[in-house]
């Protein structure tokens, strides 16, 4: 009987360590994706590309690829939609189109640290958040790993206290940290609720078609045109970026995300989420000789370290189950 319970309790703490551990490498994996998405955009805009349109193509592919994964995998995504529609486009509308739709704007009055900084308090609004839906105040641990989290971002971005902050461009940053936020939050809470590659793709059609309607009536420019686009020295085809940005930087990007935020909750995603600076940095290293600095180095060091010490100060509070999800009654599995 001992042994028995015994082994049964070892295959219980297992399970949720594997999907810790699972969770962690898919937002890992999120990050790196959404990470070199700068190379290969700014590949396009060597063509005259308009932010907007770099945008449509990356959410419009991924809309596209996903949409017939559902088809081929025997899914009808029309009824998951169905579901949850209003969920469905607000996930698309804030989560997928808003944060880039905002950051592309703010970069334009603000240095990109500046901006990426701004953006990247996203993490803060989830601890928020999730302080005040579940009434339960994060450990000390834990609260310390993300202040050094953000502390190493700081480092990381080199932002200086005494640069000038445009007004529109502040808000517009704010915009951008205010839908980094709702998405993991949202992605967090769709468990149960709709499957990740319907989700994914009803909410990727959502925003195409806002930003398409955006378009057509001249509040966003949209410019495009084919010929070969460089990433650094090195000459491609204008779709080879357009196949890099729908695939990576939007299929597997938002997919791994949100099965990331399901297994981790928002509030450790959404500070795992702060590596994509990391590999943003890598990628523009390596694909645009554009060479990080060692303050930069120990930034990402700083980050890293942080992200441990949060990660430990969440397992302490809650065990294996993500801080932000209700525990589920007994006899009973999601």
């Amino acid at each position: 009987m001992s042994t028995n319970t015994a082994s049964i309790a070892t295959v219980t703490s297992a399970q949720p360590q594997r999907g810790q551990f699972g969770g962690t490498a898919l937002a890992l994996v999120s990050a790196l994706s959404f990470g070199v998405s700068g190379p290969f955009a700014k590949a396009l805009f060597t063509l005259d590309w308009t932010p907007t349109a770099a945008i449509l193509v990356r959410i419009g592919g991924g809309a596209i690829i996903l949409t017939g994964l559902a088809l081929v995998t025997a899914r009808f995504p029309w009824r998951e939609w169905a579901k949850a529609p209003g969920f469905v486009i607000a996930f698309g509308l804030t989560g997928l189109v808003g944060g880039p739709l905002c950051y592309f704007n703010a970069i334009t009055y603000l240095p990109v640290s500046v901006a990426m900084l701004i953006e990247y308090t996203a993490p803060i609004l989830v601890f928020a958040w999730v302080w005040m839906r579940s009434a339960s105040r994060p450990s000390a641990l834990t609260i310390f790993g993300a202040a050094v989290a953000m502390i190493g971002l700081l480092i990381v971005v080199g932002m200086s206290f005494d640069a000038e902050v445009n007004p529109i461009g502040f808000a517009w940053a704010s915009g951008a940290a205010v839908c980094t936020a709702a998405y993991f939050i949202l992605a967090s809470r769709s468990s149960g609720t709709i499957d990740s590659v319907s989700l994914n793709s009803g909410g990727l059609i959502a925003g195409t078609l806002a930003l398409l309607i955006l378009a057509s009536t001249g509040a966003l420019p949209l410019h495009a045109s084919t010929g070969t686009a460089h990433v650094g020295a090195l000459a491609i085809p204008w779709w080879v970026a357009f196949l890099v940005l729908a695939i990576v930087t939007s299929s597997v990007a938002f997919s791994t995300g949100i099965l990331a935020a399901n297994r981790l909750g928002a509030r450790v995603a959404s500070f795992l989420g702060l590596t994509e600076v990391l590999f943003a940095i890598t990628t523009a290293w390596l694909l645009l000789g554009e060479t990080p600095s060692a303050v930069q180095g120990v930034g990402a060091i700083v980050v890293i370290a942080g992200l441990v010490i949060l990660n430990l100060g969440e397992r302490g509070e809650h065990g294996n189950r993500p801080a932000d999800t209700p525990a589920l009654p007994h006899g009973h599995s999601r």
